[in-house]
């Protein structure tokens, strides 16, 4: 009896372990591509790590679900001029304000990191030249 709950136990972790969450985009894709309209700006949120690869982290931008990033993934999206609040969610929440300009493309890093049941997340602002290695290797 002991040993079918041990080999249960096993399955499940395997599985568990094992498995990779997708990336998942609801607004529309502004992809790698230049800017469609000189009035906007393009925001990338970056998720290069394979850490915590099993669970999906949820982005928002100002309160508005953009996707869900999995390991070596980005989400892209284009803004009108102004101010934006993004928001990444996993087991904890991390802000970060943009204030887009026309013309100009923005990078975040979204660096997932040991949680207490889930990964934590955290928002930082690439350069330019940093966000576009990044960018290029996923």
């Amino acid at each position: 009896m002991r040993s079918k709950l041990k080999f249960r136990i096993i399955i499940c972790l395997c599985i568990f372990l094992g498995s990779c969450a997708t990336t998942t985009q609801y607004a529309k894709f502004a992809g790698k591509e230049k800017l469609q309209s000189a009035t906007t700006a393009k925001i990338y949120v970056l998720r290069p790590s394979m850490f915590g690869s099993a669970v999906k982290m949820k982005v928002f931008c100002n309160d508005k679900l953009m996707g869900k990033t999995g390991p070596k993934s980005y989400l892209s999206w284009e803004v009108p001029e102004g101010e934006y609040v993004i928001k990444s969610n996993s087991e904890n929440k991390d802000y970060f304000t943009v204030n887009a300009k026309a013309g100009k493309t923005y990078y975040i890093h979204q660096n997932p990191k040991i949680g207490f049941v889930l990964v934590r997340s955290s928002l930082e602002l690439l350069g330019e030249n940093e966000g576009e290695s990044v960018l290029a290797k996923l």
